[in-house]
């Protein structure tokens, strides 16, 4: 809940809340004390299912004033008049190759000869996400290359059979849609390798809702990503 949320956040910007009772009293008392430390980074991951609990919160910091700025990663928006989204896209294979190649070498690590046409499958085996690059380079990292390479392939089969952890996450981005955005994220389904707009709206069934605005709302909890260049379907 909210009073959580601000309390976890405080302890973590070495702030006490106690004997505040309400959240007015906990927002004040934080945005005061963050306001005599001066120019403030706070990073928060995975705070989507925080998004409703922090928005009032965090609007009245930045309406007050206070001298701190919000690094928040999230799936969703916040929806806080200030925001700015940076979307994490995936890398390019050869963007890819180059960050494994980087942070193996900044682990003391190397990629062996002969191994490099390895590399664009195993990026790519990997969604081409950056996070998941840098753990496979402390994994490769750490031992031998073969056996790091095929113990890789074998998590990333799991996931795909079902991994509970991999079921827990969509389930959890599930529950957080409305039946509207639930049934749009369904129908959406049928399509492989994406959909125009034009194609979108001859299959879902929106109701008194907009198939733009369902659209755009999966977009912003990053169950959809729109691609504008000239490739794509």
């Amino acid at each position: 809940n909210v009073s959580d949320a601000l309390y976890a956040l405080a302890k973590s910007l070495g702030v006490s809340l106690s004997g505040q009772h309400t959240v007015v009293d906990a927002v004040q008392t934080l945005g005061e004390a963050v306001s005599r430390r001066g120019r403030t980074l706070c990073v928060v991951d995975n705070v989507e299912h925080l998004a409703h609990s922090l928005r009032e919160p965090l609007s009245a910091l930045y309406r007050m004033g206070a001298q701190i700025q919000w690094i928040l990663t999230s799936r969703s928006r916040m929806g806080i008049a200030s925001e700015q989204m940076v979307p994490i896209e995936a890398l390019a294979v050869e963007d890819g190759v180059a960050l494994l190649t980087q942070r193996m070498e900044a682990l003391g690590a190397s990629i062996p000869d002969g191994t490099e046409a390895e590399l664009p499958e195993l990026i790519r085996a990997l969604d081409g996400s950056p996070l998941a690059i840098l753990v496979a380079a402390g994994r490769l990292s750490s031992g031998d290359w073969s056996a790091g390479v095929e113990s890789l392939k074998a998590s990333l089969a799991q996931l795909m059979e079902g991994d509970a952890s991999l079921s827990a996450t969509l389930e959890w981005s599930w529950n957080l849609l409305n039946p509207g955005e639930q049934q749009a994220l369904v129908q959406m389904s049928v399509f492989r390798g994406g959909a125009t707009l034009e194609m979108a709206e001859e299959v879902i069934d929106a109701g008194d809702d907009w198939v733009e605005d369902l659209l755009m709302s999966l977009v912003d909890q990053s169950l959809l990503w729109v691609r504008t260049d000239s490739d794509a379907p």
